[in-house]
């Protein structure tokens, strides 16, 4: 076939006719036949085609990306340039076995490229992503952990006030991790407090509740609970109580006997409420799982929207009937679970039958992502505005009647905040906070003497 070197073609020579001579049949026909070939060879591009014999060699003649490609197989699938769609029956190192995923693979060459895969199963939509580099595959991971986690200390990594030391039942509650608070009523005695374990999500700690004295007849005000309020501000764009309410999942690690147990979102005051069962099952009593709860946005109730809580979300253990609500829709009332609720208290403790709560998140959204370790100074200066604990602290007079020893706070606190126990001693006359950022203990004019102290807590939890 007479092509140039620039893929142009040229008919055969000695193949044009020459008047008033008869046409010589064997140059018409090589003629001819010169044509059909080319015309049944690929057609160069140059010329109108795409130089290759294929559909994928047209492709890559022509630099294009493929439509649509059906992975059946996510392992030995020939992957190229462009999107893809795997159906729930594909088989393989799946980012999720059993769901359907759409997507679209990044090519540098046929053994380094990138798949990014989104979840068209689940209404979360979830993407996410993996690499081949120099032909060796590297693990599915997550694309949406930049969803914004509203709990703080979900990892349970701080604990400014009794960390490992075990507490009960107490009036006011207590907590054995900062922002988590343990409160409850029952005829029954409990031990709580922050213990090692790595978890799931690869926190080192987790809340642990023990009973130590069992109630086997929930009475009707009988209630326990783990609880965290949060600041309206933080959760002001999730615009609760208003027509565009957001969806939210709450996610969480757990380990505990099995039975129905209750998770419940409250606004700050406490007088509105949803809640919404999980079940722990015979398979995975005892034994770290991780659950989740998806609560539609309320649009209508008092949501607050600056320091004051504005909504809070419990887990309940206990739930006496005067706690206890339907689950699956919103109620203007405090409930602590529904009549489902599993009676945690009803046996004493032992090394598997325990409650224990880990890697928390509450997310915008039908589903959320997996739980992502947080940096422990982030999550301690977050606490912070919250609850404070000030050691070895010392007053001393700078003069007879101007006297401000200061503390500056590490964060500003949330509020104005209750010290622990109340600062005493001669010529202790006030304590007063300049703009949220320093806290003044004042002396009264004319005392010369220092005022000593030791440990004083700052508490301005909600």
């Amino acid at each position: 076939m007479p092509r140039d070197g620039s893929n142009i073609y040229h008919r055969p020579p000695g193949t044009d006719g020459v008047p008033n001579y008869t046409i010589e049949s064997a140059k018409y026909n090589a003629n001819v036949a010169d044509v059909e070939q080319d015309l049944n060879l690929p057609r160069p591009i140059v010329a109108g085609g795409t130089g290759a014999s294929s559909v994928d060699g047209a492709l890559d003649n022509l630099s294009a990306e493929k439509f649509k490609q059906v992975v059946t197989n996510w392992d030995t699938n020939v992957w190229r340039a462009g999107s893809f769609y795997a159906a729930t029956s594909a088989t393989g190192t799946a980012p999720i076995p059993g769901k359907a995923f759409a997507g679209v693979a990044y090519f540098a060459n046929a053994t380094d490229f990138v798949l990014e895969a989104t979840n068209v199963t689940d209404p979360g939509n979830i993407k996410y992503i993996r690499k081949q580099t120099a032909g060796v595959w590297g693990a599915w991971a997550t694309v949406d952990t930049t969803k914004k986690n509203y709990i703080i200390n979900g990892a349970m990594m701080v604990s400014q006030e009794w960390g490992t030391t075990p507490q009960g039942f107490a009036a006011g509650g207590r907590y054995p991790v900062d922002q988590f608070w343990v409160v409850g009523s029952s005829a029954g005695a409990i031990a709580f407090g922050q213990v090692g374990g790595l978890t799931p999500g690869g926190s080192p700690n987790r809340i642990r509740i023990t009973v130590t004295a069992p109630d086997t007849s929930v009475g009707a005000t009988d209630n326990l609970m783990i609880q965290q309020s949060l600041e309206g501000g933080r959760i002001a764009d999730l615009r609760f109580g208003t027509a565009s309410a957001k969806t939210v999942t709450i996610q969480f690690g757990v380990r505990a006997p099995a039975g129905t147990y209750c998770v419940v979102l409250l606004n700050g005051t406490s007088s509105r409420s949803y809640v919404a069962e999980y079940t722990i099952t015979a398979p995975e009593a005892n034994i770290d799982v991780v659950k989740s709860v998806t609560i539609p946005g309320s649009t209508t109730g008092a949501y607050a929207t600056d320091n004051n809580s504005g909504m809070a979300i419990r887990w309940g253990l206990v739930a006496g009937a005067n706690f206890q609500r339907a689950a699956g829709s919103y109620v203007n009332f405090e409930a602590v679970g529904s009549s489902n609720q599993y009676n945690f208290m009803q046996t004493a403790s032992t090394p598997n039958n325990v409650f224990e709560l880990f890697d928390v998140s509450l997310t915008e959204g039908a589903s959320a992502p997996p739980f992502v370790l947080p940096d422990y100074g982030s999550e301690l200066l977050a606490c912070q505005r919250c609850f404070q604990v000030l050691d070895s602290v010392a007053f001393y007079t700078i003069s007879a009647s101007f006297d401000y020893p200061n503390y500056i706070y590490p964060t500003t606190m949330r509020s104005a905040p209750v010290v622990i126990p109340a600062p005493t001693g001669p010529g202790m006359l006030d304590m007063t906070f300049q703009g949220g950022l320093s806290a003044c203990f004042m002396l009264s004019p004319g005392a010369s003497q220092t005022v000593s102290g030791g440990i004083l807590k700052l508490d301005a939890r909600m």
